[in-house]
């Protein structure tokens, strides 16, 4: 019996020896598996805060690309020239470290960073991106690779040329100067929207005065310097509806967003002036007013199909003068001298273009009355429907002028814009959704979401 026992005891150890070593080697497999999984954890975690990096040196990258605006009338193998080396300006007086390749910008190939000299992003997580900008086919590739710790993670976006969504053209009237009404009113024959105003006023807090109690301005009023100091006093009359402390609070806007002011493009219809330079009567088809002319017609003067005016110049139309198609002026658009001027001080009628084959290039030209950049422009007399838009440096309406503009008016001076007497201008710009004739619009890049694409 004593004997049996014995054995027992030594099988009872053998038994325990094994389980010892059969957990141990369970336990060595779970902290081997578990340090495996922090590990994998750990570098998902990384690839992800990699590609966050990306992330964010595309958005970067993005914001420094929307910065640049590229001229209207670039043509289009010359728009990625213009954009990179606009980019190329706008980082050098930021100080962001960017350079061509082999400091050559002839291949126009603009690095953003390197792979050895990265942009930070986060020190303390050690996230830097480095970028590519390259041209493509009608577009820009941006290539940025995102860097954290020991990881990379490359993203490719593109971005196409186009135009902004806004621009003055949805206001009924749009100044860079002070807006001051001064018994005039601003209001609409359809909706309160089709008479709001906009205002730049940037070298001028008093940007606004609505100085009668029988000035209106039916819609609302956004100004963009958000300095602007405007009082109860300013605003005696109304702005949609409202009159002092009440209409600042409600229907002015101080600090909104700049939107574009379209480029007055006046040689685009320099094509159609068929009808010689003018020289004397009062029927004008498709002519010329040469510079220095600086006449005056005095009634019942008619305008068929388009009046060229050259500048300098100072031209006036007294009396009634009928527009059978519009009137562009030659001249610059940051000229605000006032040296050019073009005033109305009798009636304006508007009608359509006449029947003829000699206008039938100008009837796809819609959308503008007078276009006069670098002209002061003025109306002293009444007008029945204006149909299109009215842009020139420097406007005033005054005396009895008003009447109805199927369009915008629009002043390019950063000199007051005023409308005083009894000018009573209505605006009607149902309908209208493209720019006007012969107004173009910078040309901006787009970011193009379905071009984005990982790099493996």
């Amino acid at each position: 019996m004593l004997k049996n026992r014995k054995k027992q005891k030594g099988i009872a150890l053998v038994i325990v020896l094994i389980f010892v070593t059969v957990f141990s080697a369970l336990s060595i497999s779970l902290f081997s598996m578990s340090s495996g999984n922090v590990i994998a954890a750990n570098n998902f975690h990384e690839a992800n805060q990699a590609r966050a990096s990306a992330e964010s040196g595309l958005e970067t990258v993005r914001f420094y690309a929307e910065q640049v605006t590229i001229p209207s009338n670039t043509s289009e193998s010359q728009r990625y020239d213009v954009f990179i080396e606009t980019l190329h300006d706008y980082m050098h007086d930021n100080n962001i470290r960017h350079w061509f390749d082999n400091d050559d910008s002839y291949n126009k190939v603009l690095h953003i960073g390197v792979s050895n000299w990265p942009i930070e992003l986060d020190a303390s997580s050690n996230r830097t991106f480095y970028s590519q900008i390259s041209e493509g086919t009608d577009c820009i590739i941006i290539r940025v690779t995102g860097t954290a710790d020991s990881l990379e993670r490359t993203i490719v976006a593109g971005f196409t040329y186009g135009t902004r969504p806004d621009t003055v053209f949805d206001f009924g009237v749009a100044t860079k100067g002070p807006l001051e009404l001064d018994g005039g009113t601003l209001t609409s024959s359809t909706v309160k929207s089709e008479s709001d105003v906009y205002i730049e006023s940037l070298n001028d807090p008093k940007a606004l005065g609505v100085l009668k109690k029988k000035s209106e301005i039916s819609g609302v009023a956004k100004i963009v310097n958000e300095n602007a100091d405007i009082t109860a006093g300013d605003i005696k009359g109304s702005i949609g509806g409202l009159s002092g402390d009440e209409a600042i609070a409600e229907s002015i806007e101080i600090g909104v967003a700049p939107t574009e002011f379209p480029y007055p493009d006046s040689s685009h219809f320099e094509q159609y002036v068929t009808g010689g330079n003018y020289s004397s009567g009062k029927t004008l088809e498709n002519m010329r007013i040469v510079a220095n002319s600086d006449l005056k017609f005095t009634g019942n003067t008619v305008i068929n199909g388009i009046l060229y005016i050259e500048s300098p110049n100072n031209i006036e139309f007294g009396g009634n003068v009928t527009v059978n198609g519009m009137i562009v002026c030659e001249g610059d658009w940051n000229d605000n001298s006032a040296t050019n001027s073009l005033a109305f001080t009798g009636s304006v009628d508007s009608m359509g273009l006449p029947e003829g084959s000699q206008y039938d290039g100008l009837r796809n030209e819609t959308g503008t009355f007078v276009m006069a950049p670098g002209f002061e422009l003025s109306f002293w007399g009444s007008f029945g429907t204006i149909g299109g838009a009215i842009a020139g440096n420097g406007i005033k309406f005054g005396g009895n002028a008003g009447g109805i503009v199927e369009g915008s008016v629009i002043n390019y001076s950063d000199e007051k814009m005023t409308v005083v007497g009894s000018s009573d201008i209505v605006f009607n710009r149902s309908g209208i959704t493209e720019i006007p004739a012969g107004f173009v619009q910078e040309l901006v890049v787009h970011y193009n979401p379905e071009a984005y694409q990982e790099v493996h």
